[in-house]
């Protein structure tokens, strides 16, 4: 039986090719989900404060007077709602630019209606399951200076403070549970944005690398140490905490 989406879930596409959001919002709404359309910045602001929508599918390359970029840097600023970007060209640096402003993932384009469904099912799912259990987890991660405050997704180290986003915090809180211990690539992907096997392909991890490298720079102790280590073509590994308090 087909998994259908839960009632009221909201979808914002924001592309200025008309016949891609025709595409789209075709896919989308045959599906089960609620669709609203933008065809530049100021609109997709405009309808994300109106609409309210649990997921953004966002185009980077918008015409007008606020490029996809813009957009994005401005709903990350408001919310932390989930924004998938639209490429058609993931070998650049404009999908590496996309993730470090704050997009959770990216398609490239063209997109088949069997993977978008299939990304924003898994994205909503994501949404639904949610927050952090705050009953499972710690609060307090020590490492020299610097101190992982998982309850209000930030780090603080000698008066400075970083944030975690959503897909950062969960990430960080599925390496806390088992320090010193590898977490696939897999496992993560699912933790972070809810892809499992067979829908993961290899560009995806593009992103959980990139989620890496902000973490490994947020979490840097004074003397450079990196708290959180790569493991080439295997997964992530953070080290035991010098203490942790609940």
């Amino acid at each position: 039986m087909a998994e259908r989406p839960l009632s009221g879930q909201r979808i914002l596409i924001v592309e200025d090719e008309s016949a891609l959001l025709v595409f789209y919002r075709q896919v989308l709404d045959e599906a089960g989900y609620r669709t609203r359309a933008a065809r530049s910045g100021p609109e997709a602001l405009a309808a994300f404060t109106e609409f309210a929508p649990e997921l953004v599918i966002l185009d980077l390359l918008l015409m007008g007077d606020m490029d996809g970029f813009e957009v994005l840097a401005a709903l990350r600023a408001r919310s932390p709602v989930r924004i998938v970007i639209l490429t058609g060209q993931t070998g650049d640096a404009r999908v590496v630019r996309g993730l470090n402003l704050g997009a959770d993932n990216y398609l490239a384009k063209p997109i088949s209606r069997e993977q978008l469904i299939a990304r924003v099912r898994a994205h909503l799912r994501r949404t639904v399951a949610g927050n952090l259990a705050p009953e499972r987890m710690r609060k307090l991660f020590y490492y020299g200076d610097l101190v992982i405050d998982l309850a209000r997704a930030q780090a603080l180290q000698r008066g400075r403070r970083y944030t975690f986003g959503d897909v950062e915090r969960r990430i960080l809180e599925r390496l806390l549970r088992t320090p010193g211990q590898l977490v696939t690539y897999v496992e993560l992907m699912e933790v972070g944005w809810g892809m499992v096997q067979p829908t993961i392909v290899g560009e995806d991890t593009r992103g959980l690398l990139n989620v890496a490298y902000r973490l490994r720079r947020k979490l840097r102790q004074t003397e450079g140490q990196d708290v959180i280590e790569t493991v080439a073509n295997s997964g992530l590994i953070i080290r035991p905490p010098d203490r942790d308090a609940k």
